[in-house]
């Protein structure tokens, strides 16, 4: 699997990162530490978690189980130095639906995450949600002095609109302060309808994301990139037989209309729907790291796969809009 710099940081993690928000909860420790033995042995080395994960599984609120899962796997492995660490903060708290974006939870959640990742330093570091009522100088101020004591090596925003992170950059510069080098957004060839899903703290990729990725090379590192398995759900059950939230915030004519063109792909490059959809979003013209969910080896088998496709251009555009 290759690997991909995330800006000018020098961090280069894997061009896939896997997902970890079940690791230690939904997932037992036992497979948890299996799925990231075989990630690592596949070449992969970029892992995703966050401060919060698992709080809304009965028994697990608060124990930020899939930090401590990580944690216990890397000390077990002692492979700290080879590991590209992502974890998150200023997140929705799980009971009260209230943004944890203060100076005082910030910098709790900071010292939590690494105090349950057993690590000093944390590689990527990205806030969850944007809290508009903060201006960007609270944020672009606080994690510059986490990087400065050397908790943070590199800024990373997530569910951020393209205004925001423009402002949040622009005061970056001005100041003598890093700014943000990747952007975690909602985004597969699956459009989600954001009505539909009726969470307003959530960004998907849309035209003035994708125009601000293309002109600023920012790196970015789509989650769900498999839109939950939309494709292989309709290929297998029709629109009918699927799950009520596939249906609700994936169903629409264009994301029906891209199974037969990811069908036609796939079957000429001998490749699975998941394989195509995922190598779609690695062939984009700006650095792309999609975040995996994969649950099982069979699985991740297969996704992992993906990063042996070089799509055209040409076929790129094509599972788009069939241009």
């Amino acid at each position: 699997m290759r690997l991909q710099e995330i800006g000018k940081t020098g961090i280069s993690p894997s061009c896939l990162c896997l997902g970890t928000a079940g690791f230690g909860s939904t997932m037992g420790e036992k497979e948890s530490f299996a799925l990231m033995d075989a990630f690592f042995e596949m070449g992969g080395n970029f892992l995703d978690t966050a401060h919060g994960y698992a709080d809304w599984v009965k028994g697990y609120e608060g124990r930020c189980i899939s930090e401590q899962t990580i944690g216990k796997w890397m000390k077990a492995r002692r492979n700290r130095d080879k590991v590209v660490l992502g974890t998150k903060g200023g997140w929705v708290h799980y009971r009260t639906q209230k943004l944890m974006s203060s100076r005082e939870e910030l910098v709790a959640q900071i010292e939590r995450s690494r105090k349950e990742l057993g690590i000093d330093c944390i590689d990527v570091y990205w806030l969850h949600r944007d809290d508009p009522k903060y201006p960007v100088s609270h944020f672009m101020d606080l994690l510059n002095e986490q990087r400065d004591r050397g908790h943070i090596r590199c800024l990373g925003c997530s569910n951020w609109t393209v205004a925001r992170i423009t402002e949040a950059n622009a005061y970056a510069a001005a100041n003598g302060l890093e700014g943000f080098s990747a952007n975690q957004m909602w985004w597969s060839l699956a459009t989600p309808d954001l009505a539909a899903y009726g969470d307003p703290t959530t960004v998907a990729m849309d035209a003035e994301g994708y125009e601000f990725h293309l002109r600023t090379g920012m790196t970015a590192v789509p989650y769900s990139p498999q839109a939950k398995g939309f494709f292989n759900k309709l290929d297998e059950k029709g629109l009918d037989g699927m799950d009520e939230f596939c249906g609700r915030v994936f169903g629409c004519r264009e994301n029906v209309a891209r199974l037969a063109r990811l069908k036609q792909v796939a079957a000429q490059a001998g490749a699975s729907i998941a394989q195509v959809a995922l190598a779609w979003l690695l062939a984009q013209p700006f650095p792309t790291i999609p975040i995996i969910g994969s649950r099982t080896m069979e699985q991740l088998r297969d996704t992992v796969r993906a990063t042996e496709m070089k799509l055209t251009d040409a076929t790129a555009r094509y599972l788009w809009n069939g241009a």
